[in-house]
Formats: structure tokens, sequence, C-alpha cells
């Protein structure tokens, strides 16, 4: 090109057209060196670029990484760091944090003693008036030698104050209280909790209570007792009773027979619902035994009629 231009140059003067064509290649010519001048600049920049190569490649696996660990958008590492900031304040500032705690546990802790001492004090003003209601009760079921005690240790805060309550009981004259799982049996177990239902069955929240085997070691009078009880605590809950009395049996409104049965090598429990004749039926087996007899029916029915359909 700078070749061109010079002849162009050496024979403008021969010709206007000439002339014209030496303007255009000249200008052809830097502006070719300018695009050249911009080449090499470009490439010098580039060049320069390929030193930072690899610590931006380290950046774009620190990228990479942080979107592995704590979001799939930016947005959401935002968030992430916005919590971690904030928790890093609280630690920085753990120590006012703390005090502040610690008072409001110390108000909180006044507070719960203060009513904690007066929900003791109520306990133990009640738990004699409830000793006696259940005793009265015990009476009635035929367990004359009853001796209970109310015992009260202190524990750690809970739900229901700082208060261990035990219940103390000696079915025997000469034996001292002790906690009634260690000393009763099953029947006797069952008796008390039908005495302490029968004193709080109108204000607990429980919806159904099952006395298992209730008449082990009662019959005649202490039976129809334990009936009559059972009968008062279902006006206010459901009672699920287990029993082999008469008496007993005779004062639930729905009876159901529990029965196994033997197939091959099973054994299963098959439960039946009985209607009103069936009712007479297993109340005049538990009477006499499977030999039941026109009066035993009679008998059956006008328990049932007297302890549960009249009720």
């Amino acid at each position: 090109m700078s070749q061109s231009v010079k002849k162009f140059d050496d024979i403008s003067e021969f010709d206007e057209a000439f002339s014209k064509w030496s303007a255009i290649v000249n200008d052809s010519f830097y502006a070719l060196e300018d695009v050249a001048r911009d080449i090499r600049e470009k490439i010098v920049k580039l060049e320069n670029s390929f030193d930072n190569i690899e610590e931006l490649n380290e950046r774009l696996d620190k990228v990479n990484l942080i979107y592995r660990k704590y979001g799939k958008t930016y947005d959401e590492i935002t968030d992430y760091k916005n919590r971690l900031m904030e928790r890093k304040s609280e630690i920085l500032s753990r120590d006012v944090i703390k005090a502040k705690y610690e008072d409001e546990l110390n108000l909180v802790e006044m507070k719960l003693e203060v009513k904690s001492k007066k929900l003791s004090e109520i306990r133990k003003r009640t738990s004699s008036v409830l000793m006696d209601k259940i005793k009265k009760e015990l009476l009635d079921l035929n367990m004359t030698n009853v001796c209970l005690e109310v015992q009260f240790s202190e524990i750690s805060y809970c739900s229901t104050g700082k208060d261990q309550v035990d219940f103390l009981v000696s079915f025997n004259k000469s034996e001292s209280p002790k906690p009634i799982a260690k000393v009763a049996s099953g029947g006797e177990v069952s008796r008390f909790m039908l005495a302490l239902k029968a004193v709080i069955a109108a204000t607990d929240d429980i919806g159904t209570l099952i006395f298992d085997e209730i008449d082990t070691g009662v019959s005649g009078i202490s039976a129809q007792k334990i009936g009559t009880k059972l009968k008062d605590i279902s006006y206010y809950r459901q009672v699920i009773c287990i029993t082999h009395l008469p008496q007993i049996a005779s004062f639930a409104s729905a009876h159901f027979v529990v029965e196994k049965e033997q197939k091959a090598d099973e054994t299963s429990t098959k439960i039946t619902e009985l209607g009103r004749n069936e009712r007479i039926s297993e109340i005049a087996k538990m009477m006499s035994g499977m030999a039941v007899t026109g009066n035993t029916l009679l008998t059956a029915e006008d328990l049932l009629v007297k302890n549960s359909e009249n009720k």
C-alpha cells in the first residue's frame, strides 16, 4: 500500500483520474494503519490478560463451591450471608444477650417459686381432705383396714410445679404405708383407683377408664357396692370393666363376651357384643355355671333390670 501511494503520487500529474485514485489509496493506507495499530494493541491486552487466568479460574471454583454449599440462586446465597452476619453480631454481643436472658430467667424463677409454693400449700391442704374421701369410698368397698398417706418431696420445676407426690398405702394394720405399687395386689390397686375415680370423676379429664379384674377377692355386698360405684363413674366417663361377678356385670349398659378359639395350631381371641337375651344368659352363667335353669335366668333378668335398665 505504501508503494502504491508513492507511484500514484508520481503519475497523478499526468491524469486527473490518477490523482483521484491516489487520494483513495492514500486514505485506505491510513485507515489500514489505524486497524493494524488497534489489532496490535488488542493483542497486547489479550497477552496481558492471560497473566491472571489462573486467578480467574480459582475465583470461578470458589463461586461454584459457594453455589453448591449455600444456595442454588444468588438470592438464596445472599439470604444465607445475611443470616450469618446476624449470627456473628449475636456472638460478638453474647455477653450483653446472656446478661439479658439471665435477668429474664431470674424473674421467671422468682415467679415460679411464688406460684409453686402456693400450689404446694394448696395440695397439702387438699390432700388430707382427699384422703378422707378416698377412705370413705374404700370403706364402702369393704376395705376396712386401709391406712393412707400422701408424701410430698421437692423436685426440679416442671409443668405441674415442684412437688413429687406419692400415695402411700397399707391394707393391713400391722404394715406401715408404702407406695401403692409395692404393696397392693391387682385387685386392690383397681379398687383403690375406683375409690379415687369415684371422688374425682366429675373433675378429671380422662375419657375412658379400664378396670381389669376389679372383683378379685370380692363377693356379695362388696361386689354390689363396686358395681354401684362403677355405674356412678360412668355418668362422667366411659367405663370398661373386665369382671367375672354377675353383681358387677349387671350394672353395665353393654356387654361383650371374650372367648378364645383354637384352630389347628393357631389361637385367636373373639369378642362378641351381646343382645338383651344373651346378656341375661351370660349373667346367669356367672351365677350358676353352665347349668342354667329357668329360675337362674329370672334372677339374672331381675338383676339386670334392677342395676342397669332402671338406672
